[in-house]
C-alpha cells in the first residue's frame, strides 16, 4: 500500500534532515522514541544503520501491525511537535499542516493520502477509498468511505484550463463565506494540488425526498419557507445563486441546505463577471430565461424564477405546474418578463409568509368576493381568482359584473396570469355558458382584453371569442362590439379573426 520510496521520504522529514518540519534526531533518540511509543527493545550501539533506514525498518513494521496510522496520528500530533520543536502552540499547528502537506504530496503518487477522522491521522488509498456518487457541470463528486466526507474534484479534462481553475475555486470560496449561514452546506478543504474540496454529506436531495414521499400541505410550506429564507440571508449578502433545483438542496441531519454554488457570483467581487463564455447556465426546467442567452446577465431575479420552479415542484412535483395554494407567489416569480418578478428572494420571502397568513383565513372566499364587488384587487382577491379553475373562472365572470374588471387588472400583473386568464375563458366558457345571455359578460371581457396593451397572441385569442359568441352564436351585442372595435381600428390579423 505504501512504497519504501515514499517510507523513505516520511523518515528523512521525521527526522530531521530536511529541516522544514521537525528537529534534528540522533540514532539514539530514534531508538529512544520507537521504543517508548511503540514497545521496542532496541539499543543504540556501534554498528547502528543509517537514521533514514533504522525508520524505515521500524515503518514497515508498523504497517505489517497495522500500526503507521498510531504513527502519523503521534508525530501529526500538536503536543509532540511543541516537544520536538520548542515551539508554542500556534506555530506547533502550523507545522503539523505543513508537516501533513509534505507527506500528502508524496504519497499522491501511489493514490495515498492521510486524512484526519475522528481526531485521528489515518492513511488511505484513494483508488479504493473514493465513491462516485454524482457528475455534473466540470467536476465529479466522491464519498470517501474512510471518514463519509464529500469530495467534489475537477475533471481532469479541465484542470489545466486556468479560467475554469478559477471559477471551480471561486466556486468554494463564495460558499466558504457563507459557513455562518446553517442553511448552506458545510466545506472543509481546498486541495490546489488535486483541484477537489471537502463538504458535509448529505443523505438525499430535495428532488428525491418529494418524488418518494407523500407530504402533507403543512410539510410542503415548511420546505418552501426554509428554502426561502436560506436564499433570502444569501441575497441580503449580495451574491447569487444562478443553479438552484431540487438536485442541489439537500437534507443533511433533516436540515435542509443549499449546495453548488458552481454558478454564483458576488457582485461586489470584480473577478466574479468573468463568465461571459461558459457551457453552464442552470438546469434546464429551472433556469430564467434571461440565463438561457447569457449567463452573466443572470441576476438576484434569475434566483427568484428559479425557486418559483422549484417550489411548484415542492407542491405539485412538476416545476411548471403552478395550480396549488402558493401559485400566486410562482407566478409573479416566474414571470418572463424579469422586470414583473420579486427584485430580490427577501421580498418573495414576505409575500410567502404573508399569503400563508391570507390562506390560514377562514373567510377567505367571503372577503374576496366582497373586494371583487368593490372592484379591488387585493392580495386575497388575487390568491381566490388563482385558486379558481377555469370552470369557476367563467362562472364568476357570468354570475358577477364587477370581476371583469378585477379580471383585467389581474391579468395586468405579469404574462403568467394574463396566459391563464385566456387560455381558461378560451377552454371553457362554451361549457360554461348555459344560456344565450350567459355568453354577454364573456363577450364583453374578450372586447376589453382587445383595447389593452396584451400580447398579440391574448388577442387573437380573444378576438377568437368574440367572433365565436358574435357569428356561432349570434349574440348582436357581440357583433356591435365587433362592428366597434373595426371602427375603431385594430391590427389587420386580429380583425380578420374578428371578421370570420
Amino acid at each position: 500500500m505504501i512504497s519504501d520510496e515514499d517510507l523513505r521520504y516520511i523518515s528523512e522529514v521525521f527526522i530531521g534532515d530536511t529541516g522544514e518540519c521537525y528537529s534534528y534526531k540522533a540514532g539514539g533518540e530514534l531508538v529512544a522514541f520507537f521504543n517508548q511509543y511503540f514497545g521496542y527493545n532496541d539499543i543504540y550501539q556501534s554498528g547502528f544503520p543509517s537514521r533514514w533506514f533504522y525508520v524505515v525498518e521500524r515503518l514497515k513494521d508498523l504497517v505489517k501491525g497495522n500500526k503507521l496510522d498510531a504513527f502519523f496520528t503521534l508525530i501529526l500530533s500538536k503536543r509532540f511537535i511543541m516537544r520536538d520543536n520548542k515551539v508554542n502552540e500556534i506555530n506547533a499547528i502550523e507545522l503539523s499542516q505543513k508537516a501533513l502537506n509534505l507527506f500528502n504530496e508524496q504519497l499522491q503518487y501511489d493514490a495515498n493520502q492521510i486524512i484526519r477522522k475522528d481526531g485521528n491521522y489515518v492513511l488511505i488509498n484513494e483508488d479504493e477509498d473514493l465513491e462516485q456518487i454524482g457528475e455534473g457541470g466540470f467536476a465529479k463528486v466522491y464519498l470517501r468511505k474512510s471518514d463519509n466526507k464529500v469530495l467534489k474534484k475537477l475533471q481532469d479534462e479541465y484542470i489545466a484550463n486556468p479560467g475554469i481553475r478559477s471559477r471551480f475555486k471561486r466556486e468554494y470560496e463564495i460558499t466558504k463565506s457563507l459557513q455562518d449561514i446553517s442553511g448552506v452546506i458545510k466545506l472543509y478543504d481546498f486541495d490546489e494540488n488535486k483541484m477537489l474540496y471537502e463538504m458535509e454529506k448529505g443523505e438525499f436531495t430535495l428532488f428525491k425526498y418529494v418524488k418518494e414521499n407523500k407530504l402533507s400541505i403543512e410539510e410542503k410550506m415548511k420546505i418552501a419557507l426554509q428554502v426561502l429564507r436560506i436564499m433570502a440571508t444569501i441575497h441580503g449578502r449580495n451574491i447569487i445563486h444562478r443553479d438552484l433545483s431540487p438536485s442541489n438542496i439537500l437534507f443533511v441531519n433533516g436540515e435542509i441546505k443549499i449546495t453548488d454554488f458552481g454558478l454564483g457570483k458576488n457582485f461586489e467581487d470584480i473577478h466574479s463577471h468573468q463568465t461571459l463564455h461558459t457551457k453552464a447556465f442552470g438546469q434546464f426546467y429551472y433556469c430564467s430565461p434571461e440565463q438561457m442567452y447569457a449567463l452573466k446577465d443572470g441576476d438576484k431575479k434569475s434566483d427568484v424564477f428559479s425557486l418559483g420552479k422549484v417550489i411548484n415542484f415542492i407542491f405539485t412535483g412538476n416545476p411548471d405546474n403552478e395550480r396549488h395554494e402558493f401559485g400566486q407567489v410562482v407566478n409573479k416569480a416566474t414571470s418572463q418578463n424579469s422586470e414583473d418578478r420579486y427584485p430580490s428572494v427577501i421580498e418573495m420571502l414576505h409575500a410567502m409568509e404573508k399569503l400563508n397568513e391570507i390562506i390560514k383565513k377562514s373567510n377567505l372566499k367571503e372577503e374576496a368576493k366582497h373586494d371583487i364587488i368593490n372592484g379591488d384587487l387585493t392580495t386575497v382577491a388575487q390568491q381566490y381568482i388563482h385558486n379558481l379553475d377555469g370552470e369557476g373562472l367563467c362562472s364568476e365572470l357570468i354570475m358577477n359584473p364587477s370581476f371583469k374588471l378585477v379580471l383585467i387588472n389581474y391579468m395586468k400583473l405579469n404574462n403568467n396570469n394574463e396566459s391563464f386568464v385566456i387560455n381558461a375563458v378560451e377552454e371553457n366558457f362554451k361549457d360554461s355558458c348555459l344560456t344565450f345571455e350567459s355568453y354577454d359578460p364573456i363577450a364583453s371581457l374578450a372586447s376589453t382584453i382587445l383595447q389593452e396593451q396584451f400580447t398579440f397572441l391574448t388577442k387573437e385569442k380573444a378576438a377568437r371569442i368574440l367572433s365565436h359568441i358574435a357569428f356561432s352564436v349570434n349574440r348582436f351585442s357581440a357583433q356591435r362590439m365587433v362592428d366597434r372595435l373595426i371602427d375603431r381600428g385594430v391590427e389587420p390579423l386580429i380583425e380578420s379573426v374578428l371578421q370570420r
